[in-house]
């Protein structure tokens, strides 16, 4: 038997149902920005470029060269960095920086600018240089260097006429007193965390085995240090900065 398949065919007067392409359009305004941060991302390339190959030799810090020191040639090497907004000094110029202070602590790593250079040393604002002669037993066996914290201890009071009052009690007025106002007895403390700035030993003419230490300590107190050094009453203690 025979089985009859029957083809069905689209009615002739139905549509074909047909999908148009679509055509992308693009913005003018979006073209142009596209080729304008084109551009502007080849300048920025081209101007580091450029940068990063003109370098030039300046001088940075080698080692931690405390406020007021000298500068020598062991303080300084020589480093390559691109030209920038940033004050340095020259390589060219090292002759010129060797001998002069720093106005300020140096430290290692960083690029040397001719504003931290004088070519003496000025203390700070309210700040002052004073001398202390010490001897075997009023600083540490191994003595100071320049840059170290010092405590300035008060050791004792010097005699003076009116030391004491009639009746053999002990006089106040006139007594020295230390940084923070606390009466100037032995032991007291007259600076707390003083700079060392030099210390050499003293001349051999001077015939003493004293050690001249040159300390930066405030205004106000300096007079009271040189007076209780004149009179051989001062002890350093080296302590940590900030302590």
């Amino acid at each position: 038997m025979a089985t009859a398949f029957s083809s069905t065919r689209p009615t002739t007067g139905s549509p074909e149902l047909r999908l148009a392409p679509t055509r992308s359009r693009r913005s003018p305004t979006l073209a142009v920005g596209s080729v304008a941060l084109v551009i502007v991302s080849i300048a920025v390339f081209t101007a580091v470029y450029v940068k990063a190959g003109n370098k030039e030799a300046v001088l940075a810090v080698s080692r931690v060269v405390p406020m007021g020191q000298i500068v020598t040639a062991a303080d300084l090497t020589v480093v390559k960095v691109s030209a920038s907004a940033v004050s340095t000094v020259s390589a060219g110029q090292a002759s010129a920086v060797i001998g002069q202070r720093a106005a300020e602590s140096l430290l290692p790593g960083t690029l040397l600018s001719a504003g931290e250079l004088e070519r003496s040393f000025s203390p700070p604002r309210c700040q002052a240089v004073v001398g202390v002669a010490v001897k075997e037993g009023q600083l540490p066996a191994a003595g100071v260097v320049a840059g170290e914290t010092v405590d300035v201890i008060l050791t004792g009071l010097t005699p003076t006429p009116d030391s004491t009052a009639t009746d053999g009690s002990a006089a106040t007025d006139g007594a020295p007193t230390s940084a923070n106002g606390s009466l100037g007895v032995a032991g007291a403390t007259l600076v707390p965390g003083a700079s060392v700035l030099a210390s050499v030993p003293a001349s051999a003419s001077s015939g003493t085995d004293e050690i001249d230490v040159s300390l930066v300590v405030p205004a106000a107190v300096a007079p009271l240090v040189a007076g209780a050094s004149a009179a051989g009453q001062v002890a350093l203690v080296v302590v940590r900065p900030g302590s």
